[in-house]
């Protein structure tokens, strides 16, 4: 619990930008409407794929505060609006954005702050990151001001606007013992969580993962059940044999010939990417299985399907495969 005491009258310990409760109940609106317009297009997917969404939406609406923080520039508000130059965020604003939109999203995350190293002897700053925690219950990191880097051209100018084509992943679902430039999370992000300046902090918050979570690349739905598999040979042969939407996350390459047994019932989204693999025959690796027929459907105009025998490939659209004794 902590205990304010005031010798004077008019002292007031609120923000000077939210004493006046009209200005108050203006911007819980302004942050409700932007959190939902953010929220509107969250994939349906994975929490992966939505912490990826809402990781882009904030880097390529926004670019940091570029002059001394100020109130504003802590707000959520101010990112979640999108907002450039010397009305930009700094890391608490982005770090707070990204948790009400998680917070939405039934993605469980939580506010960290202490201090960022940018080298491994240099001096830290103060700094505001998240964590957050993937179906696997595992917790990871997530920086999202680290992930919309400052970037200037030959002449040191700063480059201005808020996409400048530098937004990237770099900090996204990391283990504490991920490394960038040799450097590990856990050592350029040290966690202090101060309740007040120079005073009150605690450690007592999720404890990160080793390693960064793993790039799933593809989704297996069954009956009740989804599942997630960082390799496409391990998804069909978890589904042979099953009725399962199978959901391509990237485009993805086969090592080997799969070959689903008869009686094998799948809708194969391939979700705008491809399936990539050939044999030294330059065959594409998917077979159909003995006794089975292929039944393709719901491609867009732009998709293709190359067949080769009983071998295919496609891409861009849905394909429906049956499989049939």
């Amino acid at each position: 619990m902590l205990c304010f005491y005031k010798e004077d009258e008019g002292v007031d310990i609120r923000q000077e930008d939210y004493r006046d409760p009209e200005k108050i109940r203006e911007d819980i609106t302004k942050l409700n409407d932007a959190a939902e317009s953010v929220l509107a297009e969250l994939p349906a997917g994975s929490r992966r794929e939505q912490l990826s969404y809402l990781n882009r939406y904030l880097t390529e609406h926004n670019s940091y505060r570029d002059g001394e923080p100020d109130a504003a520039s802590r707000n959520p508000l101010t990112a979640l609006m999108g907002s450039t130059g010397e009305n930009g965020p700094v890391c608490e604003g982005y770090a707070r954005a990204m948790k009400i939109l998680c917070d939405r999203a039934a993605i469980p995350c939580v506010l960290v702050n202490g201090d960022a190293y940018h080298e491994k002897d240099g001096t830290p700053e103060p700094h505001m990151w998240n964590s957050v925690q993937l179906e696997n219950g595992l917790w990871y990191g997530l920086d999202v001001t680290w992930n919309d880097p400052v970037v200037r051209d030959g002449d040191g100018n700063r480059i201005s606007g808020a996409a400048s084509g530098y937004e990237d992943e770099e900090y996204f679902l990391t283990g504490a013992n991920t490394e960038s430039d040799g450097f590990r999370f856990a050592d350029s992000h040290v966690a202090v969580n101060d309740v007040t300046e120079n005073g009150l902090h605690f450690l007592n918050g999720p404890v990160l993962a080793a390693d960064a979570h793993p790039e799933y690349v593809v989704r297996v739905e069954t009956e009740g059940e989804t599942k997630h598999y960082a390799s496409l040979e391990k998804a069909f042969e978890e589904a042979n044999g099953k009725e399962a939407r199978i959901t391509l996350l990237h485009s993805v390459s086969l090592s080997r010939t799969v070959a689903p047994d008869a009686g094998t019932d799948w809708i194969l989204d391939l979700n705008g990417y491809a399936i990539v693999g050939q044999t030294e025959n330059d065959s594409f690796l998917f077979a159909v299985g003995k006794n089975a027929a292929l039944t393709v459907s719901g491609l867009s105009d732009s998709a293709r399907i190359t067949t080769n025998g009983s071998l295919f490939a496609a891409a861009g659209g849905t394909v429906q495969l049956q499989f049939q004794k």
